[in-house]
């Protein structure tokens, strides 16, 4: 007799791969995504990024020096806390 022909094949008949059936559908939750980005001198790169990125969050805050005004400009621009 071979290892095969001495196995039972598996008759129980779940609706569900988990053996704990799932509960009630989770609520949704209401998540509030900030961002924190540093840019020093990079203004002209912040221009091209910031409107592509700031849909995906509630809140961002752009850190960057005093001296760099480009920066200060585009948070401006865009309603971005700097």
């Amino acid at each position: 007799m071979n290892f095969t022909e001495n196995r039972k094949p598996k008759t129980e008949n779940r609706l569900y791969p988990h053996p704990d059936p799932p509960g009630p559908a989770p609520s949704p939750v209401n998540l509030k995504i900030e961002a924190v980005v540093t840019c020093v001198n990079y203004g002209d790169y912040l221009a091209w990024t910031l409107p592509a990125n700031r849909q995906h969050f509630n809140r961002m805050v752009v850190v960057t020096r005093p001296d760099d005004k480009l920066t200060q400009q585009v948070c401006a621009y865009y309603h971005v806390e700097c």
